[in-house]
């Protein structure tokens, strides 16, 4: 039985910037979005990167979410390195990790960073956000074994 993480973030959040932190978390990895054949689903894929047994993959982002404040998610299985994917992401967006779905609790959870910080419009702000994307750092290997115990998947 696979049991899944939920990584929600807030709606500000646009599919591109967050395939690109999840590209600069799996080790610099080359990124795309795809759509998919559901119109509420699309598909972040990486190449590339030096994540060790992550170099490559595909994680699906729906539009829909399951709270009117946490409209974007993500259903990885609960394993060690989608928890510290989700850990991060919601360090970086705001938003709420919930380590595995099948218990109560284990939940991590930020409030949603300002439109500014998440979805800019204007110039400084816009080089802001990309700078912030830059400076992520690649997941690290103590990241992954911190989140192995609270995983309901010990691969």
């Amino acid at each position: 039985m696979v049991i899944s993480a939920y990584i929600e973030l807030p709606d500000n959040v646009q599919l591109q910037h967050v395939a690109e932190v999840v590209g600069r978390l799996m080790g610099g990895a080359a990124v795309t979005t795809r759509s998919t054949c559901s119109p509420e689903m699309a598909e972040i894929v990486w190449k590339g990167g030096t994540l060790k047994g992550w170099e490559e993959g595909v994680l699906y982002y729906h539009f829909e979410g399951t709270t009117p404040e946490l409209r974007r998610l993500m259903m990885p299985s609960s394993r060690a390195v989608w928890v510290a994917v989700g850990t991060r992401l919601v360090d970086f967006f705001g938003g709420r990790l919930t380590y595995r779905e099948d218990q109560p609790g284990g939940v991590y959870e930020l409030p949603a960073k300002r439109d500014e910080a998440n979805c800019p419009e204007d110039d400084r702000a816009w080089e802001i956000l990309q700078q912030r994307i830059m400076d992520e750092p690649p997941l690290t290997a103590k990241e992954i074994r911190v989140c192995k115990d609270l995983a309901a998947q010990k691969l």
